[in-house]
């Protein structure tokens, strides 16, 4: 017995999610304070290998949010109402340009030379924008499998992008 592409969608949520946290963990040089009080460590400069290494992770990653949204639309569009798809809408466009805006930073990072202060800086950012499409991407996922599993707690159907109609237990 299927669930259909509201399930499908629900686990692909789960693993962007985990992309994304992964790379915030991974190039986010901010330590998390356990404490309310803490004095962040200096950011490390990326090497030119981590930077092409990330590149590469975004790119992926992009590539692959776009597909995702094509596949969302078709499934959570048939679940909501105008308004509600103009801010899915917006929120994928949002994910998207901050992705394109941390992998032209890190391409122009892996690119050039630039001063210690420079790379400091940069890579500071890049942590913040790691930081930042985690947050994005958790929040607007987050919503939306509320509203796929609705969708399968209501044994609603919707004709998946392949054409199929699939009901949902």
């Amino acid at each position: 017995m299927t669930e259909g592409p509201f399930r499908a969608q629900i686990d692909e949520h789960e693993a962007v999610r985990a992309a994304v946290r992964q790379l915030d963990e991974r190039y986010n040089p901010h330590p998390r304070p356990s404490t309310g009080i803490s004095t962040p460590a200096k950011p490390a400069v990326l090497p030119k290998d981590a930077l092409r290494n990330l590149r590469w992770q975004l790119f992926y990653l992009l590539e692959g949010v776009t597909g995702h949204f094509t596949r969302d639309e078709a499934v959570v569009f048939s679940q909501v109402n105008a308004a509600t798809r103009k801010v899915i809408e917006a929120e994928h466009e949002d994910i998207r340009k901050e992705v394109e805006s941390a992998l032209a930073l890190v391409t122009r990072m892996a690119e050039t030379t630039g001063t210690e202060t420079d790379m400091v800086r940069d890579t500071a950012e890049i942590g913040r924008k790691m930081h930042r499409l985690r947050e994005l991407i958790e929040a607007h996922t987050t919503r939306e499998d509320a509203i796929m599993r609705e969708a399968i707690k209501a044994g609603r159907t919707v004709a998946a992008p392949n054409g199929i109609e699939y009901q949902v237990h």
